[in-house]
């Protein structure tokens, strides 16, 4: 069995899977990370062969987690660092490294789902991210904004008349007629031109319209604001088994 776990700026996600299918999966915040993951993982502790990590914590945070593990298995947890290419993906980095492992890996498995079409791949958490790939493989860059949450807290606490709290049934980019509507609409409406200007880019370079994949702890609040827009939860752990080469099934 193998243990995929993926370590997010705000949130912690697991699975467990064989050859066939996950077995368990789990997400909770960091700071119920102890508690929650040996809940979920301590009937499998002996069971795992593997432990593949995407994080984009601080090297002291690896740490710590990697002891928090020893509590589960003796294993050695094996990360996933973001490559110059993989599988007729090109980085478009100019330091391949610097780009995060978790969008690199979703990208790998856009990638593998969408091979000769241009596509986009928007990941809407604590921070939003739209990355562009042609129809060649070649990843075009992409852009990095505050995600919903640390946009409403931003605009709140920048301006002393101005005090909301993130909504997920607020969602709209038309004028909004209220102070908690015009906050969030207006992230809406940023975040609509950044998608159609990506968009306009890919079609005309590459002569057919892109996918839109949409990942991340908002993609069902943000997915309503384009229909064309696939939500695709799970793309960091596909991600992971193209770049340790599980697809074929040699996952234990």
């Amino acid at each position: 069995m193998i243990l995929q776990i993926d370590m997010g700026n705000t949130r912690l996600k697991w699975r467990v899977k064989n050859k066939l299918a996950s077995l368990v999966e789990g997400h909770c915040l960091w700071s119920d990370a102890e508690d929650a993951l040996m809940a979920s993982l301590m009937p499998y502790g002996g069971l795992i062969s593997r432990i593949l990590v995407a994080s984009v914590r601080s090297q002291e945070d690896n740490q710590a987690f990697m002891q928090l593990l020893g509590r589960l298995t003796p294993l050695v947890p094996e990360f996933a660092y973001s490559q110059s290419h993989n599988d007729g993906l090109v980085n478009g980095y100019a330091d391949p490294e610097r780009l995060g492992v978790d969008r690199w890996l979703a990208l790998l498995a856009g990638y593998d789902r969408h091979k000769a079409y241009p596509f986009m791949l928007m990941s809407a958490g604590t921070a939003l991210t739209l990355d562009l790939v042609d129809g060649q493989g070649n990843h075009l860059g992409g852009y990095i904004a505050p995600g919903l949450d640390v946009f409403v807290r931003a605009v709140s606490h920048s301006a002393a008349q101005i005090n909301v709290v993130k909504s997920n049934n607020l969602f709209d980019a038309s004028p909004g007629r209220s102070t908690v509507d015009a906050v969030h609409h207006a992230f809406a409406a940023m975040l609509s031109g950044l998608v159609q200007k990506s968009y306009e880019l890919l079609s005309r370079n590459n002569g057919f319209a892109p996918v839109l994949l949409i990942t991340g702890g908002d993609a069902d609040v943000v997915k309503g604001l384009f229909h064309q827009g696939i939500t695709c939860p799970d793309l960091v752990f596909s991600g992971l088994d193209i770049y340790f080469d599980l697809r074929a099934g040699n996952n234990g």
